[in-house]
């Protein structure tokens, strides 16, 4: 019994499972979103060799319930990992940066801009975005207003970030502050519960909640960041300059902040199958990040 119970928690194990599903429902939808952006989804891009993990992680994060909206939270989610790799690149410049932060702005204020001027790159993130705003423009006027100030808020933290990186001398607070919000998980949970239909009040009850998944993913993804690169700036770089152990200490902090987060959820008010997509989401991650070997074999 506890081997089966193990092995449904095991993400290689269920990986072989969601292959099957991917072959015979996903690959196809996929494709044909890889064909309207292919520059951004080529095989050499960070994004390019995750499409089939980011199928996975919605696979997983909803028991395999994924219906008419695949298309749009697979989109929402394939935009966030070409944003940070965009943001990441450091061959492109910081002027380049800002543009396309500001040409942002203007598409979620509905003014028109010129796509046609960019490298492929940037017209795709930004046509992707001009994609999703247009699906979140058909709720209501107070859901889309909902919605658009989370996706500025990713927005502007990520841009805050591409500040930071000119000056590594940040404290923790100062870091997380900003890295809550650009790692991009509570623009993705309260996009996938509009699309759901969830009532906005709701969502909004959601939010400390929504804060601390957040905050989890964050640590998970930076203890990840800090084995692969100790130049990179992370919750364990900025916090190792004040103390020796500072792996250990994040780690810690996560621990208690997945506890916090289950003892939130278990005593949430609202539907059962909302606190599953919370919950299995946030353990993906951690079982992903905490693995290195996983992004190599899934």
């Amino acid at each position: 019994m506890n081997s089966r119970k193990n092995k449904k928690c095991d993400l290689k194990y269920l990986f072989q499972e969601f292959e099957t599903e991917y072959k015979n429902t996903y690959r196809g939808k996929i494709a044909k979103i890889k064909r309207t952006y292919p520059e951004i989804t080529r095989p050499g891009r960070r994004t390019g060799k995750v499409l089939k993990n980011i199928c996975f992680f919605i696979w997983y994060s909803t028991e395999g319930k994924m219906d008419e909206i695949f298309s749009s939270i697979f989109k929402v989610v394939m935009l966030l990992w070409a944003q940070d790799d965009f943001y990441d690149n450091p061959r492109i410049s910081h002027e380049s940066k800002q543009a396309f932060h500001a040409n942002c702005k203007n598409l979620f204020s509905g003014k028109r801009i010129k796509i046609i001027k960019y490298p492929e790159q940037t017209k795709e993130l930004l046509s992707l975005w001009r994609e999703i705003i247009g699906i979140m423009q058909n709720y209501r006027p107070r859901v889309f207003s909902y919605w658009q100030e989370t996706a500025e808020q990713m927005n502007n933290a990520m841009n805050h970030e591409e500040y930071q990186s000119e000056n590594c001398k940040i404290s923790f607070n100062n870091y997380m502050q900003s890295a809550i919000y650009s790692v991009g998980a509570i623009f993705i949970w309260t996009t996938y519960f509009i699309l759901k239909k969830v009532p906005l009040g709701r969502i909004k009850a959601l939010e400390d909640i929504l804060w601390r998944g957040a905050l989890i993913s964050r640590l998970s993804n930076d203890i990840a960041s800090h084995a692969g690169s100790k130049n990179k700036i992370n919750a364990v770089s900025v916090t190792h300059r004040m103390i020796r152990s500072s792996r250990g200490l994040i780690l810690t902090l996560m621990k208690k902040e997945k506890k916090k987060l289950n003892n939130n959820l278990n005593k949430l008010q609202t539907e059962i199958w909302i606190k599953k997509v919370l919950r299995r989401s946030v353990e993906f991650l951690i079982k992903f990040y905490g693995d290195s070997s996983l992004s190599n074999k899934l």
